[in-house]
């Protein structure tokens, strides 16, 4: 059997405000980090095996 719990946060506007920007940035970081291997890929800068 699978549970699930769901948790509603009860945020001050600073406090989403603070969380929206963490979580821009780490997309931003995501992105910008699979834009890297990308270019490290296409470049044959890896030492995968095919």
């Amino acid at each position: 059997m699978l549970r699930s719990f769901q948790t509603r946060l009860e945020l001050s506007d600073r406090q989403a405000t603070v969380i929206a920007r963490h979580a821009s940035y780490s997309r931003w970081i995501y992105n910008w980090a699979l834009r890297l291997c990308g270019e490290a890929d296409r470049s044959g800068l890896t030492n995968r095996q095919p």
